[in-house]
């Protein structure tokens, strides 16, 4: 959890004493765009460890936004097992003496051929590497890796996520200040 400290309040009434209706505007400002700044680190470190797409982590972490007459700010990360189709998948192509299999590579330094595997467009647009059940040709099983919570879920990740917001918002409240100040409010 980020607080205001003391001194950053302090701050705040001092430059503000001119226009204190501007202090709880400016703290929603920069508490947004710290909770910005924590997702963006928060994706960072589950794709330093993990071959997953940017967009697809930061679908799954949802911010809710401050508002002057409420300053808190709530990040949350949700979401199912993610798609295969989402790390990194080299697609039906030929392996030595292996035939035909798609190549997943989840975590960084892991992975490799699933045999049986294909990546395959469904007819409503799904893309997926997939399996059959059994000899049969239908059914289809869908490939599923790690979900966003749980690659994001230890505490060094948390840790970085409050380190980051925490300096996002010293140097925003700063910045909000000089703006209101300017009078580009």
């Amino acid at each position: 959890m980020i607080e205001l400290s003391i001194p950053q309040l302090e701050r705040l009434q001092e430059r503000l004493k001119d226009v204190p209706k501007k202090i709880p505007v400016v703290t929603a400002r920069a508490i947004n765009r710290a909770a910005e700044a924590a997702r963006t680190e928060g994706s960072r470190f589950v794709r330093e460890t993990y071959h997953v797409k940017h967009t697809a982590v930061l679908r799954k972490i949802k911010i809710k936004k401050a508002y002057p007459a409420d300053l808190v700010a709530d990040i949350r990360v949700t979401g199912r097992p993610l798609s295969v189709i989402n790390f990194r998948v080299r697609k039906n192509k030929p392996l030595p003496t292996r035939g035909k299999y798609a190549v997943v590579r989840v975590k960084k330094g892991g992975g490799g051929p699933i045999k049986g595997s294909f990546v395959l467009t469904t007819t409503q647009g799904y893309t997926n590497v997939f399996m059959r059940k059994g000899k049969e040709r239908f059914p289809l099983r869908s490939i599923h890796g790690p979900s966003v919570p749980s690659m994001m879920g230890n505490e060094e990740g948390l840790k970085r996520m409050e380190d980051k917001a925490r300096e996002v918002l010293d140097k925003r409240l700063d910045h909000e200040i000089e703006r209101v100040l300017g009078g580009k409010s």
